[in-house]
């Protein structure tokens, strides 16, 4: 049986919590540049890319459930993550599918923007995605 995948985002947000709590008040410089930081990492910072991480429909499935579970009632978390998976998928068929310019798109899904909920449900369709009650 596969893990629940908001046990991971879990665990990926408390690490963060702890580095953050760790090295509040670092810029980025002096953060890659701390030798203790550069140890405790790994020595080698790559930017976080997700694009690396949802190659799968199924990864992008259980990407999608665990926000759905962690984003709660943040609608700009859940707003960010379809961002995230339409640029994944591709931004100029969702727009085509959707109707929805691409620069509309990319403004509605940042985290920042304040899109309407029919455009959410547009985009969660046209992504083939489920928003599912309990």
């Amino acid at each position: 049986m596969s893990r629940d995948p908001g046990l991971y985002l879990n665990d990926i947000l408390v690490a963060i919590s702890k580095i953050q709590n760790w090295t509040q008040g670092m810029s980025l410089d002096d953060f890659e540049s701390d030798e203790l930081v550069r140890e405790a990492v790994g020595l080698k910072l790559n930017k976080w890319k997700i694009e690396d991480h949802l190659r799968t429909e199924e990864d992008i499935g259980e990407y999608w459930a665990a926000c759905l579970i962690e984003g709660g009632d943040d609608p700009a978390f859940l707003t960010k993550a379809l961002g995230e998976i339409a640029r994944i998928r591709g931004m100029t068929q969702l727009s085509r599918d959707t109707g929805i310019s691409r620069e509309g798109l990319y403004k509605a899904l940042s985290g920042e923007g304040n899109p309407e909920f029919a455009t959410v449900l547009k985009v969660i369709n046209a992504l083939g995605l489920k928003l599912r009650a309990s």
